[in-house]
């Protein structure tokens, strides 16, 4: 695990191959450059001849030996180890030399090995291991295992600190202590080790921070500014000043890789660098201490609100899907703006980051929370009020609350001198709430008039057509294929990988209405293809799709395993809207399919929290007289009314696993 350890592993490994030897030279105490020949020649025995200096001597006798010398903690005196290790190197060619050190000493023939971190499974042992050494009562019961796989997680498996968190356990158990590492610096003192800079976790990060350069300093104390990784442009803007100017950035950072203090994470062709987030703390408390804090966190929320206006331009075009991964790259230095900025009432850039990332990503809740502690915040009387409180309205048709948003945007749209493209926007909104809802009819009516309204203004009419697909599906199916023509014309425009997802869908539909089962499971399949990993809109409905062609497919197998996939990876991403929409599609399924308990629970669910989608109202009205004329439907709909909704996806999943009854015959 830490570097002498592992040092002292190898050697003992190697042992056999160095018949004349094993040395161990340990240089953390030795203050002074000229002290480490003294220190190598006093382990090895050497005596200093006559006419040689000291460092002459040690080469003398190691000669043709096969030995392996071990300089150990060489950090503080790199200068000095690296002569030393050159010398025998370059005279003794049978001798070997292993160096422990924060950085590389720079010879010639150097190899290095990084040592990282401990993984999980490593750093979980260590601290039993040494939680048992100083408490032979230590016992790992269900709920310690998950405090000390945080414990460790948290201590980002650095040994030392995981040594020092173990050694508390004979007073706290690890939930205490897994609570108290927010003031980590304070708790991990006193542990084993005889060596003074490893008594606490704070002396050994001063150690090493001691070692480093006035301008090394300067920039890891500013680099505590980073939340998660960031990459050399965000490291030079938002920290080249003042001492370290910007150009000097690069090398510094470069050093910083080198002295181990930054991590450098290649991906492909680019490199991201990250501070382990013990060392970002000890950093960050170094940067209170030089009363530079509150400046960098300004340059960090001005850098990221760029960031995130360029990253809103890229996301509606070809590089659509990379922008998204960026976004996911930056989210832990958004929301470490968005921290900054929100208690320091620096409100009007805090609304403005929420409402730009929330364009890049609709579906981040996250973000919707921000923007609802903004909403509770910002005046009336702000520019930016009205704004949050359209896209909080928005936020909760996808967290699958569409009733507000049906009298909010009716309201909106009465208001005189509304700007049109505002219109817009609030007839497509207006026709998603009311098709949530259940009414697809008037969904359907707000699309045309939206859409009349973009045709005389010359406005975009992708969204309308894709939201009059939905309502079309469900009352008017002979005009899907005409609004699925205006989206994909309009889709084929932007390039946007996104876009072509959503015209796959519609083509789906298109496909379904038209009783092509096939052909609408291969357009939600690459539907599905063209949006996984994005955790959005495009991938939601692309699952309900699926669903959608499992059900018209009646095929047992089919249906268990596409609704199963798309329930538990909704749930996960807690997208409520397209859960109520798979939800109602399999209560209808497994009513015609005569499992009638099981959609009796469902839409018992449904109906006590007025969860109605307008494609399934036909279906819905047929299950729902079917249910009504059977008396052993009144308990399971009342049970499904009151069940949470984890419960009744739990129970629906649980539902899918089991053996299919013979149709007609579920409740018999």
């Amino acid at each position: 695990m830490g570097k002498t350890r592992l040092a002292i592993e190898v050697a003992e490994m190697a042992a056999d191959e160095f018949p004349d030897g094993v040395w161990l030279v340990g240089l953390a105490p030795v203050a002074e450059t000229a002290a480490v020949v003294q220190a190598v020649a006093a382990t090895l025995a050497v005596r200093h001849q006559v006419g040689m200096t000291p460092l002459e001597s040690i080469v003398d006798v190691l000669g043709s030996q096969r030995v392996l010398v071990i300089l150990d903690n060489a950090e503080h005196v790199r200068a000095a180890a690296a002569e030393v290790a050159s010398a025998i190197m370059e005279h003794c060619p049978m001798a070997r030399v292993l160096v422990t050190s924060r950085d590389p000493l720079g010879v010639r023939g150097e190899q290095v090995h990084t040592v990282v971190s401990l993984d999980p499974i490593e750093g979980f042992e260590l601290f039993c291991a040494r939680a048992g050494a100083v408490d032979d009562a230590f016992f790992v019961g269900t709920e310690d295992r998950v405090a000390i796989e945080a414990i460790c997680r948290r201590l980002d498996g650095i040994p030392l600190a995981i040594e020092l968190a173990a050694a508390r356990t004979r007073s706290l158990t690890p939930s205490d202590l897994l609570s108290r590492l927010d003031d980590r610096f304070r708790l991990l003192r006193g542990g084993r080790s005889a060596v003074d800079r490893h008594q606490t976790l704070q002396t050994a990060l001063s150690w090493s921070y001691q070692l480093l350069t006035d301008p090394e300093q300067t920039l890891f104390d500013r680099l505590s500014v980073f939340a998660g990784s960031f990459g050399l442009a965000e490291a030079e803007q938002i920290c080249g000043f003042g001492t370290v100017e910007e150009a000097d950035v690069l090398d510094l950072v470069g050093s910083l890789v080198d002295k181990s203090m930054v991590v450098a994470d290649r991906h492909g062709r680019t490199v991201r660098y990250r501070l382990l987030e013990t060392i970002r703390q000890y950093g960050a408390d170094k940067l209170v201490d030089r009363a530079e804090a509150d400046e960098l966190n300004d340059r960090h929320l001005d850098r990221y609100l760029s960031v995130a206006h360029d990253m809103a331009a890229r996301a509606i075009g070809p590089h659509q899907l990379e922008t998204l991964a960026d976004l996911d790259q930056e989210l832990d230095n958004f929301r470490a703006a968005f921290e900054w900025a929100w208690p320091t009432s620096d409100l009007d850039r805090a609304a403005e980051l929420a409402l730009t990332i929330w364009e890049i990503a609709i579906l981040n809740f996250e973000i919707a929370e921000w923007i609802d502690l903004l909403r509770s915040a910002i005046p009336p009387e702000h520019p930016r009020a009205e704004p949050l409180e359209w896209t909080a309205v928005w936020s909760g048709i996808l967290a699958g609350d569409s009733r507000p948003a049906v009298d909010f945007y009716t309201r909106v749209l009465d208001r005189p001198h509304l700007p049109v493209e505002y219109q817009a926007l609030a007839w497509r909104l207006l026709a998603t709430a009311h098709l949530n809802t259940g009414d697809a009819e008037t969904g359907l009516a707000a699309v045309k008039r939206g859409m009349a309204l973009a045709e005389e203004h010359t406005f975009p009419k992708k969204l309308l057509a894709f939201v009059g697909c939905w309502c079309a599906w469900g009352c008017e199916p002979e005009a899907v294929a005409g609004y699925a023509a205006i989206h994909e014309e309009a889709s084929n425009l932007t390039g946007a990988p996104l876009d072509r997802s959503q015209t796959l869908f519609v083509l789906g539909v298109a496909a379904l209405v038209d009783a092509k089962v096939d052909e609408a499971r291969a357009h939600f399949a690459e539907s599905l293809r063209l949006a996984r990993g994005t955790k959005g809109l495009d991938e939601g409905q692309a699952l309900q799709g699926l669903a959608a062609a499992a059900a018209a497919s009646g095929d047992p197998a089919e249906v268990a395993s596409t609704f199963t996939d798309s329930l538990t990876h909704l749930y996960e991403t807690r997208f409520w809207m397209y859960v109520w929409i798979v939800m109602e599609n399999l209560a209808v399924h497994w009513v015609d399919r005569g499992d009638l308990e099981g959609g009796a629970v469902l839409f018992g669910h449904l109906a006590a929290h007025e969860h109605a989608h307008g494609v399934f109202a036909n279906g819905r009205r047929r299950s729902l007289d079917l249910l009504n004329k059977d008396p052993r439907s009144s308990e399971p709909m009342q049970r499904g009314a009151l069940m949470t909704r984890d419960e009744l996806v739990s129970y629906a999943i649980e539902r899918l696993a089991a053996p299919v009854p013979p149709t007609g015959q579920a409740n018999r």
